[in-house]
């Protein structure tokens, strides 16, 4: 086993959103409706920190400091870490927040 190299991985590509893909999908999310401030917060938080879903799906409202713009994020093997967000991310989530409130469901 010492005389053996390891087997060859070729690099994998991620394959990212284009600036115009991007645009069109905010655009698509525009709107005042609960699932469009949903999405509209959803696609800024993605695009302002590179989380994964599984931790965007896992947030709660007491994860989210919208005064200092961070966000508590619980990644993989249970590990925490704070994540900033920009002013147009927090202010989607704010946005989100207040609809989320007044939802019948809520």
């Amino acid at each position: 086993m010492a005389g053996l190299a390891p087997p060859h991985v070729p690099a994998k590509v991620v394959p990212v959103f284009s600036s115009e893909e991007l645009a069109r999908l905010e655009r698509a999310c525009e709107g005042r409706s609960f699932t469009q401030r949903r999405d509209t917060a959803i696609i800024a938080v993605f695009t302002a920190t590179g989380i994964r879903l599984s931790e965007l799906a896992g947030l709660r409202c007491g994860d989210v400091d919208l005064w200092q713009r961070e966000i508590m994020v619980r990644g993989k093997g249970g590990k925490d870490r704070i994540v900033k967000i920009g002013h147009q991310g927090a202010r989607s989530l704010d946005r989100y927040l207040r609809a989320r409130s007044r939802h019948a469901q809520s």
